[in-house]
């Protein structure tokens, strides 16, 4: 009960907690271990399963681990530890292997198990595929899926996609950092490539189709989100794919009007966000830039004025967006300093800094990005002053890996 109330008290926070702040409820879970629970209740599975959200909650994701992997290995004899913990616990791993990766591009240890952050991300994806084997096995004999295991593929389907997100920004940081023979950028861009790729996939295999029975906008704008970023089979594959960002965005609208709510409000900025990736136009230099700049900026502050957003749903979307940004300035490197990526790349991070300011910036961005433009200094600025700035327009280079 103790558990479950300090989840409730951090999901009601509206700003975001210090590190100082966090330490201190870290160490209030930690006294109460220790002054309040009897040593029977260590070994239960449903006091390791709170346990592991709690430390997930807080950020603590190597002690998250423990408890969740103590919880799913437990002999569970009343049933209380449900099968979203095996979900968590690889959701804890994509988050933890992604902490590890970066620290290891850093020149970090790895772990004192031995384990490297790749290796973690693939554990993730194993226990995802695993639970969609195990109960596409229970669906193909009891026929159609009920509303709730749906809403779990989905959820399911959404984990692997994250996952597969995390794997490209660890290559794309690879990429960043520098110091790579030829042979190793090429095979570091190979991979973020593979993984944009399964990331569309995994998001695909639940998305659905509009006008469907069962259609989820969220995998299908994150789908989006990355197939913006990879190679069209052709034309018509992109004007389908805009079209299908506009229609996401209708339906927020609809939605919200129906019942304002946050993931609505949310939708509609996003879905204006994926939709100028798509049409490269968040690339273009100069005043069209600029322009396609203060249309999001608008979407987005419309939100924040019109919803109460708290600070762990700001950090989604702030997390969202520096993600993209690395894409976009690896993908850039690999392309020979691609002006459009880096352009994008700028007001990514400018957008992020109106969402959440003071957010601390990238270290890994390529040094010729910051000579390009100066948008994520300049994007808050006067129109008259940033047109004073502005460079003459070059044409875009061509899309392509």
């Amino acid at each position: 009960d103790e558990l479950a109330r300090v989840r409730a008290d951090l999901s009601r926070q509206r700003e975001r907690l210090s590190e100082r702040e966090i330490r201190a409820r870290a160490d209030a879970v930690e006294a109460c271990l220790t002054l309040r629970c009897p040593p029977g209740w260590r070994g239960l599975p449903q006091l390791q399963s709170a346990l592991g959200a709690t430390w997930r909650d807080l950020g603590q994701w190597e002690k998250a681990r423990d408890a969740y992997v103590a919880a799913i290995q437990a002999d569970d004899r009343i049933g209380q530890v449900p099968i979203r913990d095996i979900e968590q616990l690889a959701k804890v791993e994509a988050y933890l292997g992604e902490q590890r990766a970066e620290a290891e591009l850093s020149g970090g240890p790895h772990s004192p198990a031995g384990e490297s952050g790749m290796q973690l991300l693939d554990l993730a994806l194993r226990r995802l595929k695993g639970l969609d084997a195990l109960v596409s096995a229970s669906l193909s004999e009891t026929g159609e899926p009920s509303e709730a295991e749906v809403i779990a593929t989905i959820a399911r389907a959404a984990l692997r996609g994250g996952v597969y997100k995390r794997k490209a920004s660890v290559a794309a940081r690879r990429i960043l950092l520098g110091g790579l023979s030829a042979a190793q950028q090429d095979q570091a861009r190979d991979a973020m490539a593979r993984a944009l790729d399964d990331g569309v996939a995994a998001y695909a295999s639940a998305e659905g189709h509009p006008g469907a029975g069962r259609f989820s906008p969220y995998l299908a704008l994150n789908r989006l989100a990355l197939d913006a970023l990879t190679d069209w089979p052709s034309p018509g594959d992109k004007d389908a794919s805009i079209a299908l960002a506009q229609q996401c965005q209708q339906r927020a609208v609809q939605g919200f009007a129906r019942n304002p709510n946050l993931w609505d409000a949310v939708m509609q900025a996003d879905a204006l966000l994926i939709e100028r990736l798509l049409d490269g136009s968040l690339g273009l230099p100069g005043e069209a830039g600029h322009a396609r700049f203060d249309e999001l900026a608008r979407a987005y502050d419309a939100v924040l004025s019109n919803i109460s957003v708290k600070a762990i749903q700001i950090d989604a979307m702030v997390t969202q967006m520096e993600l993209l940004s690395r894409l976009c300035d690896a993908m850039s490197v690999t392309q020979q300093g691609n002006a459009t990526l880096s352009l994008m790349a700028d007001r990514l991070l400018a957008l992020l800094q109106r969402l959440q300011p003071g957010h601390a910036p990238r270290d890994d961005r390529p040094v010729r990005a910051a000579a390009l433009s100066g948008v994520t200094a300049a994007a808050t600025a006067t129109r008259p002053a940033r047109r004073a700035a502005a460079k003459a327009d070059s044409k875009p280079a061509k899309r392509r890996r």
